[in-house]
């Protein structure tokens, strides 16, 4: 069989050398893209759909969606766990609360059964600090502890919920004990406040923007206006085919109609596949190992198809599949894929009369294969 060249969507850090992973790749293997990007990692460019049959490429977003979303919830805001239940289960909807741990068990914090009954319906339960950093809490200890230690205590808490992503407390005071390089060592991605559209290829995952609640058709607000992921070149910084992290503190009964409004707005958009509504953590995993990756097509025949998938992130980390897009034969009608021996769901799909595979694939796991099924 002979070696196909692979296609690179748009990712000038794919087209490296392709190379097999070696024995020393994992003491090379990244905790986190600590740099600030000063400029894009790749060209934003729309879907890509592989000319010629054994090509393959990575897509931007979950399932070739066209953008992504995740909702987040800081504070704990226990008062409020029923509405956002609601709502997920009318919307389907997977939500990320940031919590404070020293809160738990008070007032507003909920409790630990609370948060593994939410963990367990699918949303995340991460980090927002032991004391959101106040200096004058009896258990202050500095914010290394604050960090290191509030993974400890969901963790335990928890069993079976890892903690590896970070939101840093917001106020005047917290702004300047807040500490990125700090945080790199404990988590993989870090939400900041900046009241922006994370642009795809220039996220700053020690501190990525996030907008305060879901903007949709908001003229005074057109920085923050979701509309503008799926409205190419609108304006001169486009936020098209970007990741739209929002939060949330307290949604007061006088806003829960309009903030319902949003959320039908966004069902309706990953309906369509034009958004994938990831969590925090996913959204962070998905475009690290995107952002890192060398995707080979190592065979290609008329019936089977073996791909190769690296990237330079921690492994025991970084486990989320990204979704490679390979075009097939006309005649195939189903395909099984597989992964390091074990089968993974996978689905075909056609476009301008070519047929399509779309496969998860999780980095440094092994070989993929397809194979044409009858």
């Amino acid at each position: 069989m002979s070696t196909v060249d692979v296609r690179y969507i748009f990712f000038p850090a794919f087209v490296a050398l392709l190379q097999s992973i070696t024995a020393g790749a994992a003491e090379h293997q990244r905790l986190i893209l600590a740099e600030s990007p000063e400029r894009p990692r790749f060209e934003l460019r729309d879907r890509d759909w592989p000319g010629k049959v054994g090509e393959a490429s990575i897509c931007l977003w979950k399932d070739d969606a066209l953008a992504a979303c995740s909702i987040t919830i800081d504070d704990n805001t226990a008062p409020d766990h029923a509405w956002w239940q609601e709502m997920s289960k009318k919307y389907d909807l997977r939500i990320t609360w940031f919590i404070v741990t020293s809160s738990v068990g008070r007032g507003w914090g909920g409790t630990w059964d609370g948060w593994q009954r939410l963990h367990a319906q699918g949303h995340d339960v991460q980090s927002h600090t032991v004391n959101h950093l106040r200096t004058t809490s009896p258990t202050w200890k500095g914010v290394e502890n604050e960090y290191s230690e509030s993974i400890r205590q969901i963790e335990a808490a928890m069993p079976g919920n890892k903690v590896l992503v970070l939101a840093y407390p917001g106020g005047k005071d917290q702004d300047k004990l807040n500490d990125p390089e700090l945080a790199a060592r404990h988590f993989i991605g870090c939400r900041g406040g900046v009241g922006l559209i994370n642009p795809a290829n220039r996220i700053n995952y020690v501190r990525t923007n996030s907008i305060g609640e879901l903007h949709v058709d908001d003229p005074k607000a057109p920085w923050a206006d979701m509309q503008a992921l799926f409205q190419k070149a609108v304006r001169k910084d486009s936020a098209y085919r970007g990741w739209y992290c929002s939060h949330y503190h307290q949604v007061k009964p006088e806003m829960r109609e309009r903030e319902e409004k949003h959320l039908a707005f966004v069902h309706q958009r990953v309906q369509n596949n034009d958004l994938w509504l990831g969590l925090f953590r996913e959204v962070v995993q998905y475009g690290q190992e995107r952002d890192t990756a060398s995707l080979e097509v190592k065979s290609a025949a008329a019936d089977k198809i073996v791909l190769s998938l690296t990237d330079e992130m921690d492994d025991t980390r970084f486990d989320f599949p990204l979704t490679v897009k390979v075009r097939v034969g006309p005649s195939w009608e189903a395909v099984r894929a597989e992964q390091g021996g074990r089968a993974v769901e996978s689905r075909l799909l056609e476009h301008d009369g070519a047929t399509y595979a779309l496969v998860p694939v999780v980095p440094d796991r092994g070989d993929v294969s397809l194979e044409k099924q009858r």
